[in-house]
């Protein structure tokens, strides 16, 4: 009995520690947040303006980011490259909360009408929003998994 209640506890820490309890949770501007969404630590040379991230206690990555970042070229040359993304007009009369999904979107994410922005769409492999403010060139993207 002492054996199958040994292997039961080493079985249900596993799977604990597999599911992603312990990386769950939800942060905003916090430094850690570009290597929580990438994996490694950010670059130098980008300045975060503000970063919102999610990700759940699921088993499977599921995960939402919101970032703010000054204009970097070797950014916008990576997303942009990748030539998965499709390149979206902006209304003058729409605005961000007026497009569906953006229930979790902190005030700072896209503030003006879209008009102002330069928008990208696409699934690289992600739902994936890019916006390119026209006048100050910062890049505002957003990142969700489910």
């Amino acid at each position: 009995m002492t054996r199958m209640y040994s292997f039961f506890l080493c079985l249900v820490c596993l799977m604990l520690t597999g599911c992603g309890y312990f990386y769950s949770g939800t942060w905003e501007d916090d430094d850690d947040n570009w290597e929580r969404a990438y994996g490694y630590e950010k670059p130098d040379d980008i300045d975060v303006v503000h970063s919102w991230y999610w990700r759940s206690p699921h088993f499977t990555v599921e995960y939402e980011l919101y970032m703010e970042t000054t204009l970097n070229k070797n950014i916008l040359q990576s997303f942009l490259s990748k030539g998965d993304l499709v390149q979206r007009p902006g209304d003058a009369s729409e605005s961000i909360k007026d497009l569906v999904g953006y229930d979790t979107r902190p005030d700072w994410f896209v503030p003006k009408t879209l008009d102002k922005y330069e928008t990208w769409v696409g699934r690289v492999p992600v739902e994936f929003e890019l916006f390119i403010d026209r006048e100050t060139g910062h890049l505002y993207w957003h990142e969700i998994q489910l």
